[in-house]
């Protein structure tokens, strides 16, 4: 199945935000896809966005993502909250699995 980005809005703050283990299948997976496959089309919308991936588990696959373009990848930050609230997006991809996530009601929570 192809996936289509129809409409991406113009944020005057061009972060977004990725938090989960990396260690973990799931979110190995999706930010994958998203870096490869999302990001270049957001990108070619608007080439100052940056993806900012945090989570623990995989070093080599840290350091892989960090080499896209327009992704920061880093284990462990400061302040989680701080994190939410400096994000215009929050990328939340429920891809395997299904029900509510963690992710996003700890995101609706902060902002």
């Amino acid at each position: 199945m192809q996936r289509r980005l129809y409409f991406i809005p113009n944020f005057s703050n061009d972060r977004f935000g990725f938090i989960g283990l990396l260690s973990y299948y799931p979110n190995k997976h999706e930010i994958f896809h998203f870096a490869k496959e999302i990001l270049p089309l957001i990108r070619k919308r608007n080439p100052n966005v940056k993806l900012r991936v945090m989570g623990e588990g995989d070093s080599g696959f840290l350091d892989y993502i960090n080499s896209f373009d327009g992704i920061e990848a880093v284990c462990r930050v400061d302040d989680l909250d701080v994190e939410y609230q400096n994000a215009a997006i929050i990328v939340i991809s429920i891809y395997y699995g299904s029900g509510s996530s963690v992710k996003f009601v700890e995101a609706l929570l902060i902002i």
